[in-house]
């Protein structure tokens, strides 16, 4: 008898039509899904199983991926969705060739200032297409200022801006890249419409709060990453325009870490996550003093 995970791909492949599979692998680059990699009339395909409860989250990354593959943003092509027993989604999409930009950053650094500027340039296409609609997505102010009235009004007064397609988990182990090349953005699960300078401030708030725990403990390693963000940014005012008050969205991005990751803090890969959790604290404080929020 098979495990529950091979049960669960059996399920999965079955109500997506694709029964012959070939599993290839169970690695996975998402956190919020079971992914497998499988081999289908010889083309690799990425199975994604999410939770009971996201058949919304399917539709929200169905409709992403859609529009930005239309505006010629690399994301994956999807080849079906179903419901496994009408309880749990699953989708099958195409297998991005090539290495994570955080793996790539950190064997090869003297890449880090080209792929942070097509970061930047990516992300400002992302934010270019015109009129996007999500339907499902939520409320984004909500997930960082859900108990913050002073920032949900700050945000909503400043946020004239409001129509941009965001992704809201850009960050390098998102991103693919082949050849020195970014070929492709994967995970739409947060994605909503929005201020566009929400979506820098989650990037920024990962770049330089929690990827530095994650993958940068040594001196060279921080020096990558800022590299990268600071050719990301040039990147992204060189196609979009230049970026002013930020300062309140980086508190919404740091209220939200913290919201989104302080449940499973002893559960992440990192040495000390106490000092993860005093670091977002911190630098969340820091940036609520620059935005003079009370």
């Amino acid at each position: 008898m098979g495990s529950a995970n091979d049960d669960l791909l059996h399920s999965a492949l079955s109500a997506l039509g694709l029964p012959l599979a070939e599993l290839v692998s169970a690695e996975t680059r998402a956190t919020d899904a079971s992914v497998w990699q499988v081999r289908h009339d010889g083309r690799l395909l990425a199975i994604r199983v999410l939770r009971e409860e996201q058949t919304s989250v399917m539709e929200i990354e169905h409709r992403s991926m859609d529009l930005v593959r239309s505006a010629g943003v690399p994301a994956p092509a999807i080849i079906s969705t179903a419901m496994i027993d009408r309880r749990r989604p699953t989708m099958a999409i195409e297998w991005m060739a090539g290495e994570s930009v955080g793996d790539v950053l950190l064997q090869k650094p003297h890449l880090a200032r080209r792929l942070g500027a097509q970061a930047g340039n990516c992300l400002a296409k992302i934010h270019a297409i015109p009129d996007p609609v999500i339907p499902g997505s939520d409320n984004w102010i909500a997930r960082g200022a859900r108990n913050d009235p002073a920032l949900v009004a700050r945000l909503t007064r400043l946020s004239v801006r409001a129509g941009s397609l965001l992704h809201l988990d850009f960050h390098p182990f998102n991103l693919v890249a082949q050849g020195g090349r970014i070929v492709g953005v994967l995970d739409w699960t947060n994605s909503s419409v929005g201020d566009p300078r929400a979506d820098i401030a989650r990037a920024l708030t990962i770049l330089q709060v929690s990827a530095p725990l994650f993958i940068a403990e040594h001196g060279a390693r921080r020096m990558t990453l800022g590299l990268f963000t600071r050719a990301f940014m040039q990147g992204y005012q060189r196609n979009a325009g230049s970026v002013e008050d930020l300062a309140p969205f980086m508190v919404w991005a740091g209220q939200w870490m913290l919201e989104d990751l302080g449940p499973i803090l002893d559960q992440l890969p990192v040495a000390n996550p106490q000092r993860l959790r005093d670091r977002i604290v911190q630098k969340t404080a820091d940036w609520r003093a620059r935005a003079h929020l009370s």
